[in-house]
């Protein structure tokens, strides 16, 4: 599913292509070599044996093989066959496989094409969607760094950030994003950690400042302009989040003197402190630290969805809710042992029952309850995914047998159906495509169900 997601709908047209163009094959040595490499990108992309292997050392580079062989290749020639048999010229196409790729060719290409005008890259409408979520809402930032600052400076940022500074800038950034880092640079990994302990509660400025002068850094930038829609591999800081450490960087001891703020964005400067000992002094506890539990209490909490990681509670202020609301759930983890470096992700879901006929069967009960959703016009299930503190806090470095206190915002779609939801969580390691099983793809007992937790009723 994740390869055709990339491959788009000529990547489905382009397996009609292979049954229909194959007896073709053998009077067209560049037709057989289109169709024999796109045979052997599918034997590699959907072999079960290695695929999981595979996907463990190659990551999302396993669905670049589409490139490989592009399906547009097949289709155009697909194509051209089609429009020679249209024209009478074409005796090796039958009508039967001209009838199929028709049918395919409404099916799969008719819908984008059609939204093709309004989706078109450089209309003034998708460029009106896309302002809030690019870098021009950080306009005035870059301006301040050309004006202000000496070109080939370094900052320190969140990867999100980061990735713009290079681009609209004349200056470095510490911090790479996700996975985008030049193919022999084996320090991304540490700079993203090394960046994320600059926006954690409970650093110190020592700490802060060591990340810095590690990198040679002289400037912070505090971005809590990223929209909610930007999602990372690790982690993001979140507007509340941005605006505490901006907060921090204005007391006394602080060894930052700021240089730009405006709606939400803060800059500043890394200058002698006149305290330095000011700095080791630990900042107060974090509020996300809870207290600490003994192995039998720790034994009887329910598993969250990883061997290290335990669900000790998850409350919520109320116990209706409207559609269209959002509500605040209250999620206390506890690492039951030193959970590894990861990217995690927790899954909140929620569940209700839903109409069964005849038809239905568990084996098939996922496309059975989506068809259901598309005929009534209601959603009898959906799903908050959101990486633990925001992944500043990952589970990586949560004190062991020691209560961690999270909190998700959880909104109600407006489709959604009334009526009693069971709520269930789960945390896992985030891929970076998911490999999915049939049981993931056919039933709602998938990947994402997990420890149930409460439930809400929604009117």
């Amino acid at each position: 599913l994740e390869y055709f997601d990339a491959a788009g709908p000529l990547g489905m047209l382009g397996v009609i292509a292979l049954f229909v163009l194959w007896r073709k094959r053998r009077n067209d040595a560049r037709l057989a070599l289109f169709l024999y490499g796109l045979m052997c990108v599918y034997v590699l992309v959907f072999n079960p044996i290695w695929v999981p292997y595979l996907l463990k050392k190659l990551s999302y580079l396993l669905l670049r093989f589409e490139f490989a062989i592009p399906s547009m290749l097949v289709c155009a020639y697909l194509f051209r066959e089609l429009w020679a048999k249209l024209g009478r010229r074409n005796p090796d196409l039958s009508q039967l496989g001209a009838a199929v790729v028709l049918v395919a060719a409404a099916a799969f290409l008719g819908v984008p094409l059609a939204k093709t005008p309004s989706q078109f890259a450089y209309g003034a409408r998708a460029m009106n969607r896309a302002s809030t979520a690019s870098y021009r809402n950080l306009d005035d930032l870059f301006s301040f760094i050309d004006k202000e600052c000496p070109p080939g400076s370094v900052i320190a940022s969140d990867p999100v950030t980061s990735f713009g500074i290079p681009a609209f800038t004349d200056e470095y950034a510490v911090c790479p994003y996700d996975q985008h880092a030049t193919p022999n640079d084996s320090t991304a990994i540490a700079r993203i950690t090394d960046c994320r302990k600059i926006f954690d509660p409970g650093a110190s400025f020592s700490e802060i400042r060591r990340v810095l002068v590690t990198y040679g850094a002289e400037y912070l930038v505090i971005n809590g302009r990223i929209p909610p829609s930007v999602g990372t591999m690790y982690w993001k800081p979140d507007p509340a989040g941005a605006a505490a450490l901006a907060r921090r960087l204005r007391e006394p001891t602080s060894p930052f003197r700021i240089i730009f703020e405006r709606a939400g964005v803060t800059m500043a400067k890394l200058v002698v402190c006149p305290s330095c000992r000011a700095l080791e002094r630990p900042p107060a506890p974090p509020a996300y630290l809870g207290d600490s539990l003994d192995v039998a209490a720790v034994n009887r909490l329910p598993a969250g969805g990883m061997p290290e990681i335990r669900i000790e509670d998850v409350r919520s202020a109320r116990a209706e809710a409207a559609r269209g609301d959002t509500v605040a759930l209250d999620v206390t983890w506890l690492a039951a042992k030193k959970c590894p470096f990861a990217s995690y992700i927790a899954h909140l879901r929620f569940d209700t029952e839903f109409p069964k006929n005849a038809l239905y069967r568990m084996a098939w009960g996922k496309p059975y309850r989506r068809i259901l959703e598309r005929v009534t016009g209601h959603r009898f299930h959906f799903r908050v995914d959101f990486q633990p503190l925001g992944g500043i806090v990952p589970p990586d470095v949560w004190p062991v047998m020691r209560e961690i206190h999270d909190r998700v915002n959880v909104p109600i779609p407006r489709a959604v159906a009334p009526g009693t939801y069971a709520i269930s969580l789960r945390i896992a390691s985030k891929p970076q495509y998911p490999n999915y099983v049939l049981k993931d793809i056919l039933t709602d007992d998938d990947v994402y169900g997990g420890t149930r937790v409460g439930t809400i009723r929604i009117e």
